[in-house]
């Protein structure tokens, strides 16, 4: 939009909090049912048990209780989300799960090409076969959902989608995560960044 910041740009993309609440219902409760796809409907009640039981990570939320009760800094595995029966995601998250699949992809070649390091030195750096596969097992998953959605309820989802991943924007921009030492969580840690959606509701309310 021409304009010297960008902080000054993606203010006019705030989204209201009842619409991002909207859109994160729908996306976020889609079940297949035989051939179709349902969105299942929450009370309120329920909607919010559903936010104190989980806490936002990268690529969709969490629901273990050790770091939910952290605020996203207890996971017992350091964030191997793809591996963890706690965590879920949904469509609006695609195409940050298909770039991160292109990256640990592109990592894998680099490491498996370079013979100037250790053999432990490379294991460690390498994006194993079992994570790059549990990708691709939640990519087809979500895929399997909008394949199965109805025009109307393609387009709906493809709005809300839309929604959030404005709203996960403007939260990256306007927000430094602090870690208890005071250091900024995104320096050196850029996998946290989906932690920033914790502070979505005080940064974009309306």
């Amino acid at each position: 939009m021409g304009h010297e910041r960008i902080e000054t740009t993606m203010g006019y993309y705030r989204i209201p909090q009842k619409r991002r609440r909207d859109a994160a219902e729908l996306v976020g409760n889609l079940v297949v049912a035989g051939d179709s796809l349902m969105s299942r409907q929450m009370g309120r009640s329920h909607r919010l048990a559903d936010q104190r039981a989980t806490v936002a990570v990268p690529f969709g939320k969490c629901s273990n209780p050790q770091n939910v009760a952290a605020e996203g800094y207890g996971c017992p595995i350091r964030h191997q989300c793809f591996g963890c029966a706690s965590f879920s995601t949904d469509p609006s998250y695609l195409p940050e799960l298909r770039r991160r699949l292109l990256d640990l992809k592109a990592t894998r070649a680099r490491v498996d090409a370079f013979d100037g390091a250790a053999d432990w030195a490379k294991r460690d750096a390498r994006p194993s076969d079992e994570e790059i596969e549990a990708i691709e097992a939640r990519i087809r998953m979500e895929e399997d959902k909008l394949a199965r959605a109805t025009p109307e309820q393609r387009s709906l989802i493809d709005e809300a989608s839309a929604v959030l991943r404005k709203a996960r924007a403007v939260a990256q921009v306007d927000v430094v995560l602090r870690r208890p030492n005071g250091e900024d969580a995104l320096s050196s840690h850029t996998e946290d960044r989906r932690h920033l959606v914790d502070a979505l509701g005080t940064v974009i309310d309306d």
